[in-house]
């Protein structure tokens, strides 16, 4: 595979932004953007992993320039675009992560000077509902719990936001602060969520029914 650097030494890689959390990589022609959790491993500072089997995989090559957007440890839906390189990508056949191709990035010293003093970008409230349901598929209840919050203080009557927040604490198990958020929900229009309280089978379709998309 030609594309890919084995058993490279990289010595420097850059900075090491530890405000980061994640990057979403997202290349032209491609449907939807990946999403990889940031590591730092051994000599290389900044990487993520890859599945070997990936879709994405194929596409990514040592030394590409591209535009990544970083999401900030602090809070999921604070990002800010990096112009990054691709400084490395080798393959695990035996280690820790047997099956997964290790990519170790490089944001650029020169982008990351000249943006040093702006501030992050905020997610759209689209974003963060994307964002938000992303993390309930992948099972990560409080962090969705946290974004449909955020989007609830800035806008107390979003309706949805309160049903989704609903669906979620239920997922937790925790039916007190599910049903008070169904309730200001249907209060403020939401009818799936008056259909819940008039049915007798309502722990049933309330596990059954994934959160409202929006937009």
């Amino acid at each position: 595979m030609n594309y890919i650097a084995t058993n490279q030494n990289v010595n420097k890689l850059g900075e090491t932004p530890d405000q980061y959390y994640s990057v979403e990589v997202d290349l032209a022609g491609m449907t939807f953007p990946y999403q990889f959790k940031i590591r730092r491993i051994a000599s290389r500072p900044m990487c993520f992993l890859i599945k070997e089997s990936s879709d994405i995989l194929p596409r990514l090559r040592v030394g590409d320039i591209l535009e990544m957007k970083y999401y900030s440890s602090k809070s999921p839906y604070i990002t800010e675009p990096r112009k990054t390189a691709i400084r490395e990508i080798t393959k695990d056949d035996q280690g820790q992560f047997k099956g997964h191709y290790l990519v170790a990035l490089e944001i650029l010293k020169e982008l990351s000077e000249a943006r040093s003093q702006e501030s992050p970008k905020r997610l759209t409230e689209k974003e963060m509902f994307r964002k938000a349901r992303e993390l309930f598929r992948q099972g990560k209840y409080n962090e969705a719990i946290d974004i449909y919050t955020s989007i609830i203080q800035e806008n107390p009557s979003q309706a949805v936001s309160y049903f989704n927040r609903g669906i979620t604490y239920k997922k937790l198990g925790n039916n007190t602060k599910a049903l008070k958020d169904l309730k200001v929900s249907a209060t403020l229009g939401i009818e799936k969520a008056r259909d819940f309280f008039h049915s007798k089978g309502f722990v049933s379709r309330f596990m059954l029914n994934p959160p409202f998309r929006r937009g």
